[in-house]
């Protein structure tokens, strides 16, 4: 199964739900036109009995598609391990030079080829090969 992860700036807006989801890095470039996605980060949350109750209750779908996911730590609190791709800055347009027009009277120069190179012969070494 392959996992699919929200396109957020924040957890928060990671945890809302309302966003595009992608598996891979050039999905979700391709989803989020305009902007660079800066990493797949995850972030922990340590919540509090409270917030344990709602917020478990609210995120079901979360844990089926497989990017949020329930830990305790050392004290009993329970911490969500929420991984979601991070929108990054936005991408500034590159503008390439223009090539120069190349006349079709101009005609192509061949390359110069290299010399072969000679190979080092150890002196010392025995010629089997020759007379």
């Amino acid at each position: 199964m392959s996992h699919t992860y929200p396109i957020a700036e924040t957890v928060q807006a990671a945890l809302s739900g309302a966003n595009s989801v992608a598996s891979t890095r050039y999905e979700a470039e391709a989803l989020c036109e305009g902007y660079e996605i800066s990493a797949l980060k995850t972030e922990w949350l340590t919540l509090s009995e409270k917030q344990k109750i709602e917020t478990v209750n609210e995120l079901e779908a979360s844990f089926a598609q497989g990017f949020v996911q329930v830990y305790e730590d050392a004290n009993d609190q329970t911490v969500l391990a929420v991984t979601f791709w991070q929108i990054g800055a936005a991408i500034k347009q590159k503008t390439r030079p223009q090539k120069p027009s190349t006349s079709p009277t101009k005609k192509a120069k061949p390359k110069k080829s290299r010399a072969k190179r000679k190979r080092y012969v150890d002196p010392n070494q025995l010629d089997l090969f020759d007379p």
